[in-house]
C-alpha cells in the first residue's frame, strides 16, 4: 500500500491509495511452469520418477515383492511345535505388517502376515492350554503314586476290629470288620463241590456297614483276599461255603449294617495270616488271624 504507483500492475483503490496486484480482487494467481520429466523416466506407485530402460518401463526397479517375513509367520503358525512356533509367527508378523506399510507399496502380504497373526494366537492359546493339562496330569499320576506307594504300608489291625475305610471303591460301605476266621471248613452243602485235589476251603465272617447315604450295589467279595506269611495270596472262591454270601448284599441302609462270609480255597495244611480288604487300589486294611 503506498500514496503513490510503485510500478506495474499497482492499483488505486477507493481509498485513494495505491495497492500490489495480488490484493486486487480480481488478481489471478500466475500458473507455474509444469514440471519437466526427462525423456524416458516414469512415475512409480511410490510417488517417485525412475528412469527407463531403452524407452520401457523397468517394472522390476519398483515390482511389489511378498514380503519374506509374512510367509515366515504363516510357515511358523502352522507349525506350532508346543508354541514357539506360535510365538515366532506372532512377532514375524507383527514386523513384517510394519515393514509392509512403511514399504509405500514396494512389498505386499499382509493378509499372509494377518493369518499368521492370528494362527499364531490361536496356538498360543492351545500351548497354554497343553501345559497346564500337562502339568494337570502330571499332579494327577503324582498324587496316584503317592496313594499306590501307601498302599504299599497296609493298615494292619487285630481280628473282630472294625475299620472306617470311607468310600474309595464307591460302593457305599464305609466301615468294615472281619469277625472271624475259620480253617479248614468243610462244605455242608451238598451243592458245594469239595476242593480241589490239595486244597481246602476257609470262611471268614465279616460284618459291613453303609455310611450316611447307604450302599445301592452292597461290598464286593472280590475285595477280600487272605494273605500267608510267605507274600502268597488267595482269592476268593466261586462257590460259597457258608451263608449268606457277604457278596450277596445288594443294598443296604443309610448307617445299615450287615453280616455274611467270603469263603476261599487254599492249600492243604497252610495257615492265613491275614483277611486283606481292598476297595479300589488305594489302600489295604489287613485283620490278623489268630492262633
Amino acid at each position: 500500500m503506498s500514496d503513490t504507483s510503485q510500478g506495474p500492475g499497482w492499483w488505486q483503490a477507493t481509498d485513494g491509495r495505491w495497492y500490489p496486484p495480488e490484493q486486487h480482487p480480481h488478481y489471478l494467481s500466475p500458473v507455474p511452469p509444469p514440471t519437466l520429466v526427462p525423456p524416458g523416466f516414469w512415475q512409480g506407485p511410490d510417488g517417485r520418477w525412475y528412469p527407463s530402460q531403452s524407452g520401457a518401463y523397468a517394472a522390476e526397479m519398483v515390482t511389489a515383492k511378498t514380503s519374506g517375513m509374512a510367509i515366515a509367520s504363516l510357515i511358523l503358525g502352522l507349525v506350532w511345535a508346543t508354541g514357539i512356533g506360535s510365538l515366532l509367527a506372532v512377532i514375524f508378523a507383527i514386523v513384517a505388517r510394519k515393514n509392509i506399510k512403511d514399504s509405500r507399496g514396494r512389498q505386499t502380504g499382509e493378509g499372509l502376515a494377518i493369518a499368521g497373526l492370528v494362527i499364531g494366537i490361536i496356538g498360543l492359546l492351545g500351548a497354554v492350554l497343553f501345559f497346564v493339562s500337562v502339568a494337570a496330569v502330571n499332579h494327577g499320576v503324582n498324587h496316584l503314586k503317592q496313594q499306590i506307594q501307601s498302599s504299599e504300608s497296609p493298615t494292619n489291625v487285630s481280628m473282630g476290629t472294625k475299620v472306617t475305610v470311607g468310600d474309595p471303591g464307591n460302593t457305599g460301605i464305609t466301615a468294615v470288620t472281619v469277625q472271624s476266621l475259620t480253617f479248614p471248613v468243610v462244605a455242608s452243602n451238598p451243592e458245594v463241590p469239595t476242593a480241589d485235589p490239595g486244597k481246602e476251603y476257609s470262611v471268614a465272617k465279616i460284618e459291613v456297614c453303609a455310611g450316611r447315604s447307604g450302599s445301592q450295589s452292597g461290598p464286593d467279595d472280590l475285595d477280600f483276599t487272605l494273605g500267608f506269611a510267605d507274600g502268597e495270596t488267595a482269592e476268593t472262591s466261586f462257590f460259597p461255603i457258608e451263608t449268606p454270601d457277604i457278596g450277596k448284599v445288594n443294598a443296604l441302609g443309610p448307617n445299615a449294617c450287615a453280616t455274611g462270609y467270603v469263603s476261599f480255597e487254599i492249600a492243604s495244611g497252610t495257615a492265613p495270616s491275614y483277611v486283606a480288604y481292598q476297595p479300589g487300589l488305594i489302600h489295604q486294611y489287613r485283620w490278623k488271624a489268630s492262633g
